[in-house]
């Protein structure tokens, strides 16, 4: 919704509104510009909480090398910390942008690593090779 809403703040800036001189309309126009960002930089929070949790089930599972996933997981807290920061200080927004590189790496690695290496596979069952389910009473 607040897409729509700049794209409809920009037609009426594009169209000459100032021209007219009416100030509340220009306010009004201007206004989603000012807590544009405040939705994404909440949502980003939420996203580096979730991508803590996948890359610290990724270093459990052990499907992945650990240091790959020991990376995603201190990429993760960079970015819940660029979260924050983004919303006590948003004058700050230029200056962190290098801090994206961190998170851009480890999915990229984490992306392309099953896919060239392979993951790695749960081991089998027994010595005698994997059970195919409950031993039969018949047996």
């Amino acid at each position: 919704m607040a897409a729509v809403i700049s794209f409809i703040a920009l037609e009426n800036l594009r169209t000459g509104v100032d021209a007219l001189g009416n100030a509340a309309f220009l306010w009004a126009a201007r206004l989603p510009n000012f807590g544009y960002g405040t939705p994404f930089h909440v949502t980003l929070v939420f996203f580096s909480l979730g991508s803590i949790l996948f890359f610290w089930l990724l270093l459990e599972s052990r499907h992945i090398p650990r240091a790959r996933a020991g990376f995603g997981i201190l990429a993760s807290v960079l970015v819940a910390l660029l979260g924050f920061a983004r919303l006590i200080l948003p004058s700050l927004a230029g200056a962190l942008v290098p801090a994206w590189a961190p998170i851009f790496i480890a999915e990229i690695a984490t992306g392309t690593w099953p896919w060239l290496r392979g993951a790695a596979q749960a081991p089998s069952g027994g010595a005698g090779g994997s059970r195919r389910g409950p031993a039969s009473p018949i047996e």
